[in-house]
């Protein structure tokens, strides 16, 4: 497990993206089963294969990361003092198949549960896409209300699976609480 507490500030963002993104080739597809240990170096055609489905598992991973800490300092410590964004990245249920990546976002600001809002507008505004950015490369979003409040974001991948975006494939990510 890695875990990161920063402050609830854009500014922040770079360094929590980072630490996620490189979790995510520690934990995520690729990673030798059974070890802590980072992936080999792709050489042969079909380690290409596996380097080309660890970038995009972590691309995924690291767009949905960010929209949700955007939103967080952007409209959870809105006319707050901001506070602390707790990260915690993990893998789980990893075996020769698969597994999955796992990300806990806790802090105190504004609650918001993500599965009150389902629905896209109408229009397609310039923001306000987060929620379905964050939905289109997760395979699950949990929200805890607390405080303090712990969002959960979960992808999964399979080992030789035609659709490496994950158990799920695309669009499939629930909001379930």
């Amino acid at each position: 497990m890695i875990t990161l507490s920063v402050p609830g500030a854009l500014e922040y963002r770079d360094v929590a993206v980072r630490v996620v993104g490189a979790a995510c080739k520690l934990f995520g597809p690729g990673r030798p089963t059974g070890r802590s240990s980072p992936p080999e170096v792709a050489h042969a055609p079909d380690d290409k294969a596996k380097g080309e489905l660890q970038d995009e598992f972590v691309m995924a991973v690291v767009s949905a990361f960010s929209e949700a800490f955007n939103n967080l300092a952007i409209h959870g410590y809105k006319g707050a003092s901001a506070g602390r964004i707790d990260i915690k990245v993990y893998a789980s249920d990893v075996d020769e198949a698969g597994g999955s990546v796992v990300i806990e976002v806790t802090d105190t600001g504004h609650p918001f549960d993500p599965a009150q809002h389902l629905d896209l507008p109408d229009e397609l505004p310039e923001r306000g896409m987060g929620l379905f950015i964050m939905r289109s490369f997760l395979d699950e979003i949990r929200y805890q209300a607390g405080p303090p409040h712990t969002l959960t974001m979960i992808k999964r991948w399979r080992v030789g699976a035609a659709d490496a975006r994950g158990a799920g494939g695309e669009g499939s990510a629930s909001a379930a609480p």
